[in-house]
Parts: C-alpha cells; structure tokens; sequence
C-alpha cells in the first residue's frame, strides 16, 4: 500500500511539473522559416490609459504604449521601446483584430523612429468600427529577428 501511494505521488509530481513548465516558461516552438517562436510574457495588466504595457521574454523587454487613447476611425500612434534585444530586428508588425468577427485586414508594420538605432520603434493605426457595436479587440505583435520570432496577444477595449 505504501509503495502505491509513492508511486502515485510521484507520477502526479510529475504531471505537475510538465503542466507548470507549459504555462509558466515561455513557450517556445519553430516555424516554418527555422525560427524560434518565443512567447512574451505580460509583465503588468496592459492599461494604455494610464501606463505601458510591458511584455517579456528574459532579459529581452518590450514597452508598448499608444500616444493617446486609441479610438477607431482616429488614427493614433503605438510606440515602441525594445530593451535587451542582441539580435538585429529585421521586421516588426502589429496586427489588430476581434473574436468570431470579421474586422478585414488591420496589419501595420512599424518602423524604426531613428534609422541607425534598433531601441525605439513606431506605427500609426487607424481601425475601423464594428457595425455590431463590439469594442474588443486583439492586439498581435511579431517581432522577427533573424533566429526568433517573438510574439504576444494583447486584449484591448477600443470605442
């Protein structure tokens, strides 16, 4: 009886450990371009209305946050400050869509502000509206470099 019961709680250790690595180190897989897919971690609750939001993945940081409160059909500016990056960043987009709902193409690739420097990045967005009245949109950010591919999926309220 006693070595059931070890036997049992080591194989629930175990699952334990497998289930946890999956939701608690950042996911990482390859795609199609031999890249490594690395998850970004939300660091804070993402609310543009008041700060930043801060997106992770070691010591590679991303700093997000929109030059006024997005609205759509008003074209507004999301601006970009990546900390720690080694890897030269060779693209970067921002795709914006809704659950279960059409929104049609709302990719924008952002830019470096200044040429020679890879830290600070930006894009003007102008969404349309929801003729369903919805205001919960996605967020999709890739960033490639030329080994990773890091992205992150962002909940937002825009009115």
């Amino acid at each position: 009886m006693k070595q059931i019961y070890q036997f049992a709680t080591l194989v629930i250790v175990i699952i334990v450990g497998i289930i946890s690595s999956k939701y608690f180190l950042n996911a990482t897989s390859v795609n199609s371009d031999n890249r490594k897919v690395i998850q970004l971690v939300m660091a804070n609750h993402c609310n543009f209305k008041k700060l930043e939001c801060r997106l992770s993945s070691g010591l590679d940081v991303i700093r997000l946050k929109f030059n006024e409160t997005p609205r759509t059909m008003h074209k507004f500016f999301l601006k970009l400050n990546m900390e720690g990056f080694d890897k030269k960043i060779e693209s970067m987009s921002v795709q914006f869509s809704m659950k279960s709902m059409d929104m049609g193409f709302n990719r924008f690739y952002i830019k470096r502000r200044n040429p020679t420097n890879n830290t600070y990045w930006q894009t003007s967005v102008l969404l349309p509206v929801c003729t369903s009245k919805r205001t919960d949109w996605e967020m999709q950010l890739e960033v490639a470099t030329s080994d990773s591919l890091y992205k992150a999926v962002i909940p937002l309220q825009i009115k």
